[in-house]
């Protein structure tokens, strides 16, 4: 376990740092490891909400049949989501990802209020100028 941390370090495994689209059984490998370290060491995992073996089951075929590196990183992002963990993300997902999404992001920060968003800041203040305009709404 890490010191001061107590989070398991898996010193022993080979992370494989070069393999940015592995073949189908290093991304099954990619798979399995990262179910058994939810499996057996993942404080929260009795609220994950669903059978995590059914969840292993699930993303078997779609680590398999990842068509190209965008396909098997989305898998990856999904398969992540299901701990709802905030902590956990690919890490240097290289630029494939940039290219399914592009490497644009919002120049403002929203919140929901009654449901509806608004916007509370901007996460570069030089932009807000450039985003907000004086428009009023159309009648009708």
């Amino acid at each position: 376990m890490a010191p001061n941390i107590g989070n398991p370090e898996f010193r022993n495994e080979d992370p494989y740092s070069n393999m940015p689209y592995p073949d189908a059984g290093f991304r099954l490998l990619s798979l399995f490891r990262y179910w058994n370290m939810i499996e057996y060491f993942f404080p929260y995992k009795p609220l994950i909400k669903e059978n995590w073996n059914d969840v292993l089951r699930e993303f078997v075929p779609r680590f398999v049949e990842a068509k190209d590196e965008a396909a098997y990183q989305l898998a990856a992002l999904e398969l992540i989501a299901r701990v709802k963990d905030t902590h956990a993300t690919l890490q240097n997902p290289g630029k494939a990802l940039e290219a399914h999404w592009g490497n644009r992001y919002s120049a403002a920060e929203l919140s929901y209020v009654e449901g509806k968003p608004v916007v509370i800041d901007f996460f570069n203040p030089s932009l807000a100028t450039r985003t907000t305009t004086s428009r009023t709404p159309a009648s009708g």
